[in-house]
């Protein structure tokens, strides 16, 4: 069934509807209905997050190759955001919030088997870029469900799409990038809504070199971020620092004109972790010059005027204590 299926969807990720031929429509409802067929057969078959896990220990022999069927299975599903009929998207989600929750239980039967150290730690790795790369490619299904209307519409000021999926997307993207300092420093390319660098503290981190900067730069997106790592890392006590350029479910792709202006939905998140990997919440920089940077190449977002961020607590777009301007890097201009 998994390997069908995942050919199945693979096989509807190729099949382009062109919005400007005629058969659009026909084409979407098509693909709309050999989808749902899929996933009303995923559905049956691991709709209870115990079913999934037990699925993964008695399937083959091989948990590793029990769990990998499940999520190459899933990954290609999420290759057809736009083939998602109402409601669906919620299957996808449940499944992969259910491998998210319970990898520390399943884990050690995966890795029974498996050679100690560096093939274990690839193994829970590729595993990891897996689920988050289908989370990152959940925020177009997301996104299409919100185009279709099959969703509550977003916020006409600040593009914020008010349905519960687009939070728990956004909450789900984070835990699993805590993850990922397992696999320790480097740039990680998730996907192509995804990316993110780990800066890691190796200690002695000495006070005069608090005013040196690093860029880290993702050219896809035309964003580049400056981070004082020395002064955060050591102010802070963390162990690691993470940047992470992504888009996000949270923001609808409507809100983003660029002639009548809105939010844009390419989000950096920048997160210290503790040494037990526990977020370190971060509420003011005493020193305002070391405070990090983020840089939006102008053309590429017409439509924003100022910085803004992601209220959590409140679930809010705001701009308090941001301070935003134009600057020129080798003729570009950045906000």
């Amino acid at each position: 069934l998994m390997e069908k299926g995942t050919e199945v969807a693979k096989y509807l990720s190729y099949k382009v509807c062109d919005i400007a031929k005629m058969d659009y429509e026909d084409c979407r409802n098509n693909k709309k209905q050999l989808l749902l067929n899929l996933l009303n057969a995923v559905k049956e078959n691991f709709g209870q997050c115990s079913v999934v896990i037990q699925q993964i220990t008695k399937l083959t022999e091989s948990a590793e190759l029990n769990l990998k069927y499940i999520l190459f299975l899933i990954n290609a599903i999420t290759e057809n955001p736009d083939a998602i009929e109402k409601g669906k998207t919620q299957v996808v989600y449940d499944i992969l919030n259910c491998l998210e929750e319970k990898l520390e239980e399943y884990w050690p039967i995966v890795s029974a088997n498996l050679a100690k150290g560096e093939i274990s730690i690839n193994v829970k790795e590729d595993i990891t870029n897996l689920l988050l790369s289908s989370y990152s490619k959940l925020v177009d299904m997301i996104q299409y469900d919100e185009l279709d209307g099959n969703i509550e519409k977003a916020n006409n000021i600040t593009g914020l799409i008010p349905a519960a999926i687009t939070k728990k997307v956004h909450q789900g993207i984070f835990k699993l990038l805590k993850r990922i300092n397992e696999f320790g420093a480097g740039f990680y390319n998730i996907s192509a809504n995804m990316a993110l660098n780990i800066i890691t503290n190796p200690g002695n981190l000495d006070v005069s070199a608090d005013t040196e900067f690093q860029w880290i730069n993702d050219d896809n997106k035309g964003i580049k971020i400056k981070l004082h790592s020395n002064y955060m890392l050591r102010e802070k006590g963390a162990s690691s620092l993470q940047a992470v350029v992504f888009e996000s479910p949270l923001v609808s792709l409507r809100a983003n004109s660029a002639k009548e202006g809105g939010t844009s939905n390419t989000f950096v998140g920048i997160t210290l972790y503790d040494k037990d990997g526990n977020e370190i919440v971060v509420k003011d920089f005493p020193i305002e010059d070391l405070r990090p940077e983020i840089f939006f190449k102008k053309r590429l977002f017409g439509a924003m005027e100022k910085c803004l961020y992601y209220n959590e607590e409140k679930d809010t777009i705001e701009n308090t204590g941001i301070l935003s301007a134009i600057v020129n890097f080798d003729g570009e201009e950045y906000i």
